[in-house]
């Protein structure tokens, strides 16, 4: 009597080149393959909010942001994801010529969703740390105003920060920019 067969793990590349061909987008673990969910109008207002809010000053300072259609890869992981915000200063790094990895973001924002809030804070933030070039993790919340914040002191110690309130201001001191929850949350109805 003979095994059930494993399923077959992808290589990096395979993965790549499947997904830069799919119609939905799916994260890649070490050989594993995810289908993401799509996501709330909540969730989405949240990002487009944080991106009105941070790009203008983001642009001052030779930093680009990044949607949640560009890939991270994470190599302590062997993983790539789709944060719902990435920022890279200076010259972004593209792991090759499709420019849809980035490999050096200074700063990932996740917003928080009941279904992958416990993965945001604990197998992702773990993740996230282990890329050399990350100095801040943001966590925020579609459901309050509320911003977590993580930082990469000089020591690679990570130092937590939380900002909570419509007038309080996330101050995002990697990217050298402080954000006002009030723009975050701008038309945002808990």
């Amino acid at each position: 009597m003979s095994s059930p067969a494993k399923p077959l793990r992808l290589s990096p590349d395979h993965y790549l080149d499947q997904e830069r061909r799919a119609h939905a987008k799916s994260e890649y673990f070490d050989g594993d393959v995810f289908a993401m969910a799509g996501a709330s109008e909540q969730h989405v207002s949240v990002c487009t909010n944080l991106i009105l809010a941070a790009g203008p000053k983001l642009r001052e300072k030779s930093c680009k942001i990044y949607g949640s259609a560009m890939k991270i890869w994470i190599p302590a992981t062997r993983s790539f994801v789709y944060p719902d915000l990435s920022v890279a200063c200076g010259a972004p790094k593209m792991r090759d010529e499709h420019g849809d990895v980035l490999e050096n973001p200074i700063a990932i924002f996740e917003v928080l969703s009941p279904s992958t809030e416990k993965y945001d804070r604990t197998l992702k933030f773990d993740a996230y740390c282990s890329i050399p070039s990350v100095q801040q993790y943001v966590l925020i919340s579609q459901d309050e105003a509320r911003v977590e914040t993580f930082t990469r002191n000089p020591q690679g110690l990570w130092v937590f920060s939380r900002a909570i309130g419509l007038e309080s201001t996330a101050d995002l001191t990697a990217l050298e920019i402080s954000i006002p929850l009030a723009s975050i949350y701008d038309r945002i109805e808990f």
